[in-house]
C-alpha cells in the first residue's frame, strides 16, 4: 500500500536557491524570533541551523530603554547628615529631660512618697490597700507623691503574653488616667517602665508621656534627677526604674552603684521594679545619702515571681521628710510611719 503524504501549502522548504537564500538571510536578520517560526513554518533550532550552514548571522537590536535620570534626585551626604540631625533632635525631644526642676514654696516640712510598680490590671494586686493608700496620701497635709514606672501590668509582650492573666489593656490605661486625674494635685513627677514602656516597643507609642502630656504632669520617663527645692533647701533625688548590679541579698547595692557609677551628688536614690522594698541611710563621701526601694500591689498572687521563686514582695511605698529651711532628711520605709511624724512635726 502506497501512503501519499498531503503537504502543507503553509510550510516552507529549506531555502535552496540564491533568491531564496537572500530573502531568508534578509528575514533571519531582522525578524524576531516568533515571527521567523511562524513564517517558515520550523522551529527555531531548525531555522538557526539553516543560518549557520550559509553564515547567516542576526542583525536584530535589542529594544534600548532610556531612562531620564534628570527626573531623580540623587540624595547627597549632606542631605542625609542633615536629616539624621534633625531626626536625632525630635527624638530627644520626645524623651523626657534627664534632670527637672520643681520648688515646693513652703515653710513647713513636706514628705515625698515613692511608689510603683502598682501593675493595674493584674487579679494578683490588691485594689482594696490602693485605694486605701491612695486615699489616705489625698487626705494628708503637706504630702506629694513621686510616682515610678509600671503603673499597669500593660503585658502585651508576645514572648510571655500567653500566660499572664490580666483584665483587657484599653480598660488598664483608662483606669490610669482616672488615677492620674485624682492624684494630679499631689504628683510632683510621673515616669514609666518596662510593663509600660512595652507599648512604645510594639508600636513607637509612649502611652504613659502621653497620659502625663494630657494632664500637663512632669514626665521622667524611666529615670532622671529630680533637682526639689523645698522652702530655701534643695535637695537631688534621683531615680530609676532599672539598674545593673542588683542583689537579693543587699537590696540597696544597685542605689549605691549608681551614686559611684552614674551620679555621686545625689542625696536620694531611689529603685524600682524588684518589688521587695527596701530603705537605708548611709555615708558616702562624707554626706549622708538615703537609699530607697519601692515594693508592688501585686502581693496577692503573681504567677511569674511564684514560678521563679521570688518572695518578700509588699505593698510598702518608701517616704521622705524634708525640710525647708534646713537640709535634714528622715527615711521611712512605710509611709504610714512618716505620716505620723509629719502631723507631729507640723503640730
Amino acid at each position: 500500500m502506497v501512503k501519499i503524504e498531503k503537504q502543507d501549502s503553509n510550510r516552507t522548504n529549506k531555502p535552496k536557491t540564491q533568491e531564496e537564500k537572500e530573502l531568508f538571510r534578509e528575514d533571519y536578520g531582522c525578524l524576531p524570533k516568533p515571527v521567523l517560526v511562524e513564517k517558515y513554518g520550523k522551529s527555531w533550532r531548525t531555522i538557526e541551523d539553516w543560518a549557520l550552514e550559509n553564515g547567516f548571522k542576526r542583525t536584530i537590536k535589542k529594544p534600548q530603554i532610556i531612562v531620564d535620570k534628570s527626573v531623580f534626585h540623587e540624595t547627597s551626604y549632606e542631605d542625609l547628615l542633615n536629616l539624621l540631625k534633625q531626626y536625632s533632635k525630635a527624638s530627644e525631644d520626645l524623651f523626657a529631660a534627664k534632670t527637672v526642676k520643681i520648688k515646693i514654696d513652703t515653710d513647713e516640712p513636706v514628705a515625698i512618697v515613692f511608689s510603683s510598680d502598682w501593675h493595674l490590671g493584674h487579679p494578683g494586686v490588691d485594689y482594696t490597700k490602693f485605694d486605701n493608700d491612695i486615699n489616705s496620701i489625698l487626705n494628708e497635709k503637706n504630702v506629694y507623691m513621686y510616682l515610678g514606672g509600671d503603673s499597669i501590668e500593660n503585658m502585651i509582650s508576645s514572648k510571655i503574653l500567653c500566660v499572664q492573666r490580666q483584665i483587657d489593656v484599653s480598660l488598664q490605661h483608662e483606669f490610669m488616667y482616672k488615677v492620674l486625674k485624682k492624684m494630679e494635685s499631689k504628683i510632683l513627677a510621673f515616669g514609666t517602665g518596662n510593663h509600660t514602656l512595652w507599648t512604645e516597643a510594639q508600636a513607637k507609642i509612649d502611652s504613659m508621656r502621653e497620659l502625663a502630656s494630657k494632664l500637663n504632669l512632669v514626665y521622667t520617663r524611666d529615670g532622671g534627677l529630680l533637682n526639689l527645692t523645698v522652702g530655701k533647701i534643695e535637695y537631688n533625688i534621683l531615680r530609676r526604674h532599672q539598674f545593673r548590679m542588683n542583689s537579693s541579698a543587699n537590696l540597696t547595692h544597685c542605689i549605691k552603684q549608681m551614686l559611684r557609677l552614674e551620679n555621686d551628688d545625689f542625696d536620694v536614690g531611689v529603685i524600682e521594679h524588684g518589688h521587695v522594698p527596701a530603705m537605708e541611710e548611709f555615708y558616702y563621701k562624707g554626706h549622708k545619702r538615703s537609699a530607697l526601694k519601692c515594693g508592688s500591689y501585686k502581693i496577692l498572687w503573681d504567677e511569674y515571681a511564684q514560678g521563679k521563686g521570688f518572695t518578700g514582695v509588699m505593698a510598702l511605698n518608701p517616704t521622705i521628710i524634708l525640710f525647708p529651711d534646713k537640709f535634714e532628711i528622715l527615711s521611712f520605709l512605710d509611709m504610714y510611719q512618716a505620716f505620723g511624724v509629719l502631723r507631729n512635726l507640723l503640730g
